[in-house]
């Protein structure tokens, strides 16, 4: 699972040191710095590094859940022209949701890889699989299924939903796994940057 990954950890809130990362990455394109519309969604773009939004979010999730263990495998460059704060929207949403859905006890990881023309964002958990019939409207607004007692009920609200229009607005794609056997995994796909806005 963490296969051809140099950069890994996996920490509690108790452990305070991070690990080393490369210093120096940098953008695949200089930033404009301009906003645009993308599918309805307002998005300023500049250079963001994907790996350092990451880092705050698991930051920050593991002050709220410091009996978790959350876990960060990264390869390549994580950078791009994008809306950081709509990305940390996106990170946040996707990890505090694997936190929910899966036991304590089990390890929430989080894998980015660099590739030469988009970055891929994988959150896995180990919980029980999503059912059927909330697999069929998972990004929709307000969706709700309900399982069985030891699946939980899955309650999505807006979620996911804003998880999907993040990265569509990043000409990006969002998908997801999830089986009694691999557990659950949601794999977001952002090019590096986006094609100029034609002009009217």
């Amino acid at each position: 699972m963490t296969r051809g990954f140099r950069n890994i950890w996996c920490l509690s809130w108790r452990s305070s040191n991070r690990p080393w990362r490369p210093e120096g990455r940098s953008c695949c394109s200089p930033g404009t710095g301009a906003d645009s519309w993308s599918g309805g969604l307002r998005l300023e773009r500049k250079p963001v590094d994907l790996h350092d939004v990451v880092h705050a979010v698991v930051d920050e999730v593991r002050a709220v859940h410091p009996d978790r263990a959350l876990c960060v495998a990264s390869h390549g460059d994580g950078g791009g022209e994008w809306d950081g704060d709509r990305l940390s929207q996106l990170v946040t949403n996707l990890l505090t949701n694997a936190v929910r859905y899966s036991p304590v006890g089990t390890p929430v990881t989080v894998m980015m890889m660099g590739e030469e023309q988009e970055v891929s964002l994988e959150v896995h958990n180990e919980g029980p699989p999503i059912p059927e019939d909330v697999l069929t409207g998972l990004f929709q607004p307000l969706h709700r299924g309900e399982g069985s007692i030891r699946t939980a009920e899955r309650s999505v609200g807006l979620g996911l939903y804003i998880v999907d229009q993040v990265a569509r607005a990043h000409q990006g794609s969002v998908d997801v796994k999830s089986s009694h056997a691999e557990g659950t995994s949601f794999t977001v796909r952002l090019p590096r940057s986006l094609p100029p806005v034609p002009r009217r």
